[in-house]
């Protein structure tokens, strides 16, 4: 498979995913619907900067559209890089959903921070 055919399957499977057309990837990365299209198609290259946004709404791993693409990822923050995945994902789930994911990760703070065994069970 060509590299970018990997990377359109790749972008392609996270907006099936998500339930978004060209149109509405574009306008939350702030691109036209065209240049997605040429993006997607390899007929024009695209700024690393838009390939972050591109991560971040669709909850990709830079890494992963690097390696699709067939290039080295820019020096990155992976905590950053995950901290907005994770701000992504919380957009699209319920309240109680993203209570239970903010005490996991407290709990798992706590733990580290003590090196006690903190339960991941959310306090009631």
């Amino acid at each position: 498979m060509e590299i970018m055919e990997t990377f359109e399957n790749l972008v392609k499977s996270a907006m099936k995913r998500r339930g978004i057309n060209q149109r509405e990837l574009a306008d939350a990365i702030g691109v036209t619907p065209a240049q997605v299209s040429r993006v997607l198609k390899g007929e024009r290259g695209t700024t690393d900067v838009v390939l972050k946004k591109l991560s971040t709404f669709l909850g990709i791993p830079l890494k992963n559209i690097f390696e699709a693409l067939g290039k080295l990822p820019p020096e990155t923050d992976d905590v950053s890089d995950k901290v907005h995945q994770l701000t992504d994902l919380a957009k699209n789930v319920d309240e109680p959903t993203v209570d239970l994911a903010i005490a996991m990760l407290e709990a798992a703070l706590k733990q580290k921070q003590t090196g006690a065994n903190a339960s991941l069970k959310p306090a009631k």
